[in-house]
């Protein structure tokens, strides 16, 4: 008990000074917002630069409010198209995709995505389509499609190692060892993962190095290696709290609480309820599901019935209203429509 009370108290001065930063990172953020927003009203209805500035707007939204960003990357994509502004209108579709996935719409994130590709094929952007490429395994992975899911990833990795685009190569790698973890197959996932880490830290792309560090948490998590998961997750926390990455954030407190539930209930407790109350200040309905299913496993582990039971509820609602039938046929006649073409 000593040591997990040590532990904890060493934790909470971490998040304690990790706070503190991320307060005066999101009071820039807030600052960089308002000056975007006021340029706005500088540009004329046909200017190139309000679409770029849409862009930028909505994609700085997306780690706190993903309604908010969607709602101006759809605006950037309208008058991208309506003034045939093509790579305007490429990043607000790429954007929505990426978007949509995390918020638990794979169905338009399908969409978004298989029309830019159609744009970028236009193009012959190939390194642009191994992105999307990514991107679309990624959507499969959730929708456990592994078939879908291994051709597009393995795809994406062999246009950015002809293109030698070792960012997209990274991310690739990082994506085929969430699929080899779903596996279970918990050493190669980590092989992926581990070349994954090597890049992005030759590349100081911090916010990627974070992702890949929950990933590897993860992995030893599933292994019953706690102690390992718990470090490398409060290193990918770190990093996300100083990029205000509340989003991220989100999943990697939910994942915390679950290696706690083997080691410490209360502070499982702490950190679950502080990943609910991220994923329903920023509406992101697939964190919402998993998190409400942790919680039912919490109450249960306490033999607590009654909350057990509404956590349930709340996890199967939630599932539902993603995992619609009528949305798995729409996403089906989609893909059967872009492979057709």
């Amino acid at each position: 008990m000593g040591k997990i009370l040590k532990q904890i108290c060493g934790i909470g001065f971490i998040l304690a000074v990790c706070l503190n930063y991320h307060g005066l990172y999101a009071q820039a953020t807030n600052a960089f917002l308002t000056r975007k927003l006021d340029s706005l009203k500088k540009y004329q209805e046909n200017d190139t630069n309000k679409v770029k500035l849409l862009n930028a707007i909505a994609w700085e939204y997306r780690t706190t409010n993903y309604e908010i960003s969607k709602k101006y990357f759809h605006s950037a994509a309208s008058l991208a198209e309506k003034i045939h502004f093509q790579p305007g209108l490429i990043v607000a579709y790429d954007k929505l995709g990426r978007i949509c996935r995390v918020s638990g719409e794979y169905d338009s994130a399908i969409y978004f995505h298989l029309k830019c590709i159609k744009l970028r094929e236009a193009i012959n952007d190939q390194a642009g389509i191994a992105k999307t490429d990514l991107n679309l395994g990624l959507v499969y992975t959730n929708l456990i499609d592994s078939a879908k899911a291994r051709y597009y990833l393995q795809n994406g990795l062999e246009i950015s190692k002809k293109f030698h685009d070792i960012l997209t190569e990274a991310k690739a790698d990082d994506n085929l060892g969430n699929l080899y973890l779903g596996y279970r197959e918990y050493d190669l996932a980590r092989s992926f993962y581990f070349k994954a880490l090597n890049i992005f830290i030759t590349l100081k792309d911090k916010d990627e190095q974070s992702s890949v560090y929950n990933n590897i948490g993860g992995s030893y998590q599933y292994e019953g290696e706690n102690n390992k998961a718990l470090s490398y997750y409060f290193k990918a926390a770190k990093i996300k709290q100083e990029l205000n990455n509340v989003h991220d954030l989100t999943d990697i407190y939910d994942n915390i609480g679950c290696v706690y539930e083997s080691i410490n209930m209360d502070s499982a407790y702490y950190y679950l309820t502080k990943a609910l109350a991220l994923a329903q200040k920023t509406a992101a309905n697939t964190s919402r599901m998993e998190i409400y299913g942790n919680l039912t496993a919490y109450f249960e582990k306490l033999h607590d019935d009654k909350n057990a039971y509404k956590s349930y509820r709340m996890s199967v609602q939630i599932k539902d209203s993603i995992f619609q039938i009528d949305k798995r046929k729409a996403i089906a006649e989609m893909q059967a429509k872009y492979d057709t073409e």
